[in-house]
């Protein structure tokens, strides 16, 4: 495995918000396209939050095979995709995340997890 510089963290975590913010931004058109063409909008939604994330964190966390990067850049990612996305965030508060968490739609919560599996899997099996 070749050395990872340190330097190339910050632009791997920039990778990883940047295809959260790209996810969300894409969203309000391909849910256009998904009606249009099929009549479900919500279908758009399904492939962005079953496929297109789960591609985008499986390929950063290949790329930079670093754990604490991995689950570092899935949450900057996640974030970037629900703030992006029309997601309100709380006020800071002791019970922050609890709070976020509890105003997310379950599905997406599950979703997140799913994605910080994957980034681990991800590392596990790129640099065992």
């Amino acid at each position: 495995m070749a050395h990872l510089k340190p330097w190339s963290t910050w632009f791997i975590l920039a990778a990883y918000a940047l295809g959260g913010t790209a996810m969300a931004l894409a969203l309000p058109a391909l849910k256009g396209l998904a009606g249009v063409a099929f009549g479900r909008p919500g279908l758009a939604v399904a492939v962005v939050v079953n496929i297109a994330m789960p591609l985008v964190v499986v390929a950063l966390s290949a790329a930079y095979p670093k754990l604490g990067v991995a689950v570092l850049g899935t949450f900057l990612g996640t974030l970037a995709f629900l703030v992006r996305g029309g997601q309100e965030l709380p006020r800071l508060s002791l019970d922050w995340f609890g709070e976020a968490v509890r105003q997310m739609h379950p599905i997406l919560v599950v979703a997140c997890i799913a994605y910080h599996a994957l980034a681990v899997v991800t590392v596990l099996v790129v640099r065992p």
